[in-house]
């Protein structure tokens, strides 16, 4: 799962390829829920790495049956978003982000409410209806204050990139 989480933040597809590799192995070896659960999750990340809208079918249907679980740092509800926008699914998308919100803030889990917002940001960027733009600036402004107090290098240059191309 770790792996994944990096070459998701790292865009380095070649990182992918062995978590994707790694989260197989442990699913085949038929471990009990939390390993199955982060096998899932590495797996899901990997699709929406790679824009694999059939794996990321099946895994959504899979990780559906655990929103709010902590996987490795990464809430499962934010998965399911970033699948859901992977499947241009935006509408259920944003549900999903605004639970993994929710749930990072009541729990104090900074690291990955900073990368919910910014994913939040881009699926409302992509979707696009009215106050979407907005409410996308605000979520990155606060992915951003959060990454730059917690040096969150990868994510502020990131979310720094998505300012810029929301002021052109």
């Amino acid at each position: 799962m770790g792996l994944s989480v990096i070459a998701r933040m790292t865009d380095n597809q070649e990182w992918l390829t062995i978590a994707q590799s790694r989260a197989e192995s442990v699913m085949s070896a038929g471990y009990g829920l939390y390993t199955t659960t982060m096998g899932r999750a590495t797996l899901a990340l990997v699709a929406v790495g790679k824009g694999d809208i059939a794996a990321a079918d099946a895994l959504y249907t899979e990780l559906a049956s655990v929103p709010g679980f902590m996987v490795f740092y990464v809430n499962t509800d934010r998965i399911l978003g970033l699948l859901a926008v992977t499947l241009e699914r935006l509408d259920q998308a944003e549900s999903h982000f605004e639970d993994a919100l929710a749930f990072n803030r009541k729990a104090g889990y900074r690291p990955d409410l900073a990368w919910t917002c910014h994913d939040y940001a881009d699926a409302l960027l992509k979707r696009g209806k009215s106050g979407d733009h907005e409410k996308a600036t605000s979520l990155l402004d606060e992915s951003l204050a959060i990454s730059q107090e917690l040096d969150m290098r990868p994510l502020m240059e990131r979310v720094l990139s998505r300012r810029e191309i929301l002021k052109a």
